[in-house]
């Protein structure tokens, strides 16, 4: 059994579209011995565009543009990248490999070449669970955990060899650490592999304790802001009308709520839900401390464990228990007479016609005077006493 650390610089990543400037990678053998180690440098065909904050570096790459716009295009190292990849009786890690297997797939469209399948694992996400098992904090950059290892650390300049020895380094120290080899970490932490097949990257999530397979990118499933979900959201929370489907009255005159995080990470089934919670007499509102009920469907951090849900207190602290009810998911679709089989197998309404302009909310015009709209300087009376 050999294994394959890999790590990947690049140019730029406008509009999402990564353009790789250099590959590089190490193998090993199962007693971490180095037996070959390479820095592949492309020519991206593409401005660099490396720049932070304030016009401050945000990283060094070890060669000059010069010696980039020199070597050969991605096309031409595609023939060893796949044989890398595909070397039986091998596995493959990476620091942060969902970011690295998201920019092979942006060149393999690029270029319109076959999609190298490997599967992969996310060394940051292994490392954050065996070092801070309990705690949330956020994961540590390449440098920093194999400092954790290492007794001198130079990650200055970005050179993706040295840096896929690094890479190296951080699993030889969390075998050290756990007395484990890494197939038996693979094995306890399957939520830490991913695989590039057909260009689609699936990562896997902790979800209390299942393992749940996601395609990286597909947003499809998500409320973020300023995205078509979001307007179809809360455009629809504003026009849902009951459906033809007939549904006890149990939720006639309340106003329920449901978590915010829920909401974002599940924007299929909150939609679901607020036909739900329409078809069966309520109305579906946002803030959980003006509802008579909130539903608690629970949300997860990274690791698996449930989040605390912050709403609670907000109901708690503005008004009293009591008169807001906080149901778990199975009792309320059980109220609403429904079983979460019949939910799950429920359509996701389509939603297309509210982006007719018609349904977007009244703009408020501004008045003089108003926050938005500069005042006129008011002209003092300079005539003299």
């Amino acid at each position: 059994m050999n294994y394959v650390f890999f790590d990947i610089e690049c140019a730029n990543c406008i509009e999402g579209q990564a353009k790789i400037c250099s590959f590089g990678y190490v193998i090993t053998n199962e007693h971490f011995e180095i037996l070959e180690k390479e820095d592949l440098i492309v020519n991206p065909k593409a401005p660099f565009l490396l720049m932070g904050r304030k016009n401050r570096p945000y990283i060094q790459l070890a060669y000059s543009k010069e010696e980039f716009k020199k070597a050969p295009s991605f096309p031409s190292v595609y023939p060893q990248l796949k044989k890398l990849f595909t070397m039986p009786d091998t596995l493959i890690f990476g620091y942060a490999a969902d970011n690295d297997a998201s920019y092979l797939r942006c060149e393999f469209e690029r270029y319109k070449m076959p999609c190298i399948n490997f599967s992969y694992c996310d060394l940051q996400k292994m490392h954050h669970f065996i070092e801070t098992p309990t705690e949330q904090s956020k994961q540590l950059s390449l440098s920093d955990a194999a400092a954790m290892y290492m007794e001198e650390v130079h990650q200055e300049v970005h050179k993706s060899d040295d840096d896929a020895f690094l890479t190296m380094k951080v699993l030889e120290g969390l075998c050290n650490k756990t007395g484990k080899s890494p197939a038996q970490l693979l094995e306890e932490y399957p939520s830490c592999t991913g695989d590039l097949i057909d260009n689609r990257v699936f990562v896997r999530v902790l979800e209390e304790k299942k393992v749940i397979v996601r395609i990286l990118g597909d947003k499809s499933d998500r409320i973020a802001p300023k995205s078509k979900n979001r307007i179809l959201y809360l455009r629809f929370i504003k026009h849902v009308k009951p459906s033809r489907r007939v549904y006890r009255q149990a939720l006639k005159g309340k106003r329920v709520c449901i978590p915010e995080k829920y909401a974002e990470r599940h924007y299929k089934n909150t939609i679901k839900l607020i036909q739900l919670i329409c078809d069966c007499g309520g109305r579906y509102y946002t803030a959980p401390e003006d509802c008579n009920l909130f539903v608690n469907f629970p949300v997860y951090h990274d690791d698996g464990t449930l989040k605390t849900n912050p709403e609670i207190a907000r109901i708690q602290k503005k008004r009293a228990i009591f008169r807001t009810k906080i149901l778990q998911p199975e009792a309320f679709l059980e109220l609403c007479g429904i079983t979460q089989e019949e939910f799950d197998a429920l359509e996701t309404p389509d939603l297309d016609y509210l982006l007719d302009e018609r349904y977007a909310p009244p703009q408020k015009s501004i008045q003089p005077g108003e926050k938005g709209e500069r005042q006129k300087p008011v002209k003092k009376n300079r005539t003299p006493i």
